[in-house]
Parts: C-alpha cells; structure tokens; sequence
C-alpha cells in the first residue's frame, strides 16, 4: 500500500533489476518475500531500525545519504536479505537476518564501507527523481516519462546481457572502467553483474548515447562467439 502514490512500469521493482541475472532464462522468486538492500549506517543510527521505503526498489544499490553501496545479503549466513511477506506471523525485525535470525549485518564505522562512485550515485539519483515524479529529466535523454525511461534502460542493458554464455564482456568493461576512471579502491571494485554495475553501464552510456551504443554494439559483437 505504501506504494500506491509510485509511478510504475513493467516489472519497476523486480530484484535486481539492473543486474544481468534479469536477462537470463531463469528469475529468482520473490515468493519467500520481497529482497531488500539495506544501508546498515542509517540502520545503526536509527533509535528504532526500520526498513525504508526506497530500499524496496529493485534497482537501488546506493545509499543517498551515506554515499556507500548498500548490503543485500547477511553477514553471516550470506543469505539474500528479504523482508516477510505480508501474511507473515511475525513481526518484521529490521536488524534480523529472516533464515538465520542473526543480526544481518556487523558493527560497521564509515571507513569500513565500500564508498559509492559518483556516477553510479548521479545515475541513480536521476532515475529516483523521474520515477517519483512520473516524468523528469533524464541525463543524455531529455525529458522522458518514467516508463519510457525504464524501456531505454531496459534496451540498453538487455543488450549488454541478454546473449550470456556467448560474449566475452572484459573489452567492452575495461573501456567503461577506463572512462569513468575507475581507480583500484573501493569506488573501483565493480561487480558489473549486479545492479551497481548495471548503474555505472547506464551512466557510461547515456551520457553519449547515440556514439557510445554504437561502440558498444561494435565491441560485444567483435567478442560474441559464432
């Protein structure tokens, strides 16, 4: 219900949204509850813990406030975080791993986060902006409503990922990690199948659409097996 007032598109707040597992034949199921990133920073400085709505999104993979990549997993059992589903017996306890009960995450200072790339930051501040809105302004698009965004995103990324096993994706990585000069800190440490990933591709091309989709398309087919 506290989603009601939320332009949406098709499949908006499916996990992973952005990450290549959404191009593959087979998708996670959210029957156990819906996953859910948390930024255990605003988590620990919270009187009484509790989820955000905009943690929920299938897409996020930044906290806004902190500027550091958020955790989808438990840090002891490595289990994917989920929230209980609405029928659920228990209350939600927003410190507490779901399977293994744990707290899902550990005592963590500022310094011991992986620090968020600025342009993974803007690219997903922009989308945020759009998709509360309905319609906004989009960096390298132009004004777009927000399911017209979601559908170039959709274009793009499916053109990344969506031929799988056949690609070798290291050139075509390398030269996005080389113009966003991607150093060999944590801002540097990309896992470029998850979402965060997906967010620094989209930043990279958008920023000159029509030149580097281009480059793109050329590169993934020069390492597409035959």
């Amino acid at each position: 219900m506290c989603f009601n007032d939320w332009a949406t598109a098709s499949g908006d707040e499916r996990s992973d949204r952005f990450s290549a597992s959404y191009w593959s034949a087979w998708h996670p199921s959210d029957m156990r509850g819906r996953r859910v990133n948390i930024c255990a920073l605003c988590l620990d400085a919270d009187e009484k813990p509790y989820l955000r709505r905009d943690w929920f999104l299938g897409w996020l993979d930044v906290c806004p406030v902190h500027r550091v990549r958020m955790q989808y997993y438990c840090s002891k059992c490595h289990s994917i975080l989920r929230a209980p589903r609405l029928n659920a017996e228990t209350a939600l306890d927003a410190t507490r791993c779901g399977k293994c009960q744990s707290r899902v995450w550990k005592p963590l200072k500022a310094a011991m986060t992986q620090a968020a790339h600025p342009a993974a930051m803007e690219m997903q501040a922009a989308l945020m902006a759009v998709k509360r809105a309905g319609r906004g302004h989009v960096p390298g698009l132009g004004l777009l409503t927000w399911t017209a965004t979601m559908t170039f995103a959709d274009g793009l990324l499916g053109e990344v990922w969506k031929h799988g096993k056949g690609r070798n994706y290291e050139p075509f990585l390398r030269l996005v990690r080389h113009d966003l000069e991607l150093d060999h800190g944590d801002a540097g440490v990309v896992h470029w199948h998850r979402n965060y990933g997906g967010l620094m591709i989209l930043s990279w091309l958008f920023s000159d659409l029509t030149e580097r989709t281009s480059l793109m398309r050329q590169i993934l087919d020069e390492n597409t097996e035959k």
